[in-house]
């Protein structure tokens, strides 16, 4: 098994797999596809330097983070969370 895409995508990009990386990515982007940490984990390694500035990257990177935006609106909303955009969080739970 290849594993998930953004196994082989990590792998691939570690190994300088240009074209591959970049239609990994576009496929991931095509299916609205992430990972959970994969915002943060791609944003970060080091491995995707040579990909960082292609408009593949930066399309998937940036609904990534439109994408993170719309679930933490849709929490809140179901945990009745009303603060003004940037406002800070009220605490939750035991205090």
């Amino acid at each position: 098994s290849e594993g998930l895409p953004f196994t082989r995508a990590g792998r691939m990009a570690a190994t300088g797999q240009r074209e591959e990386v970049l239609a990994i990515l576009q496929t991931l982007l095509a299916e609205k596809r992430s990972s959970d940490n994969w915002p943060i984990a791609i944003a970060r390694l080091r491995a995707f330097d040579f990909v960082r500035d292609t408009p593949e990257f930066i399309d998937y990177v940036d609904w990534l983070e439109r994408h993170a935006i719309e679930q933490r609106e849709a929490l809140d909303s179901l945990l009745g969370d009303d603060r003004s955009p940037g406002e800070p969080q009220q605490k939750r739970g035991p205090t």
